[in-house]
């Protein structure tokens, strides 16, 4: 979605085109945070309907997230296998950087770039390849760079993240009747 306005013919040369892509990129990582979410819950909704099937609690999830509340450490794989989707996450992140970087100023200030890459004298054999180079550096370095400082926000406010994006899910097993409201209370 974050590349097609920067590949798309009528944005290819238009100021309109830097926008488009702007925008569709930032659609592209919302996106990709709420399918992020949307995973944890569709996990707590399967085990709720799997213990719903079967008529007894195949895997109580009131005790999970009582554990998880008290001892978050000892959970730690499951801490794990919700946040592996940060992976496909930074794939969208990636993504969005480079329709950013493709397309990132008017057809105006791409004149010298153009004249860069298309050039034959010694000036443009060197800036073209190096400016093509930078933005492809930039496109990958400026997300792993905002992840790294979304990791250390996250271990300088984990508990309270951690609680937060709890919450989110206990909610959901309340929902369900999964779990009691008298077993999310501290």
């Amino acid at each position: 979605m974050g590349f097609h306005p920067t590949i798309h013919p009528a944005a290819r040369n238009a100021d309109v085109g830097c926008v488009l892509a702007r925008t569709a990129s930032l659609i592209d990582v919302v996106a990709a945070l709420i399918l992020f979410t949307a995973l944890g819950a569709a996990l707590v909704l399967v085990v709720a309907g799997a213990n719903w099937l079967a008529g007894v609690p195949l895997f109580p999830l009131a005790p999970l997230f009582s554990g998880l509340r008290d001892d978050p450490a000892a959970y730690y794989w499951l801490f794990a296998t919700l946040f592996s989707t940060i992976v496909p996450t930074a794939a969208h992140v990636i993504v969005a950087a480079f329709s950013l970087l493709i397309l990132p100023f008017s057809a105006t200030q791409r004149l010298p770039l153009n004249r860069w890459v298309t050039g034959t004298d010694a000036t443009a054999a060197i800036l073209g390849p190096l400016s093509l180079g930078f933005a492809a550096t930039l496109a990958v370095m400026l997300p792993v760079l905002l992840l790294y400082g979304l990791y250390v926000l996250a271990v300088l406010v984990w508990p309270q993240l951690a609680q937060g994006y709890l919450s989110i899910f206990t909610t959901i097993a309340q929902m369900v009747g999964e779990v009691p409201l008298a077993a999310t209370q501290p």
